[in-house]
């Protein structure tokens, strides 16, 4: 499992290097929540490209074609909506 900023770039690296998880913190907007499950799922739940030449797709040992269901079933995507400015989104979403 790994923390950091809300940045797809970041998402990308850290699942493809073959965290389980990801945690972003300090999630104060709900426009940012929403863009954190596309950036860990492949689709179609999300957009996250399909490579299996990483460390996650076990350098092309998984098949290309279960690769992506396999890890969206199985990576963990967790946001923390903190503060009361979090507060005051969950209360009007």
């Amino acid at each position: 499992m790994s923390q950091l900023e809300a940045t797809r770039s970041g998402l990308f690296s850290s699942l493809d290097i073959g965290a389980d998880g990801v945690q972003v913190p300090q999630i104060n907007e709900i426009s940012d929540a929403r863009k954190v499950v596309p950036a860990a799922k492949y689709a179609p739940l999300g957009e996250r490209g399909v490579s299996v030449f990483t460390r996650a797709g076990n350098y092309y040992k998984d098949d290309a074609v279960d690769h992506p269901a396999r890890q969206n079933d199985e990576t963990m995507t967790v946001v923390h909506i903190e503060g009361q400015k979090g507060l005051t989104i969950l209360t009007k979403s």
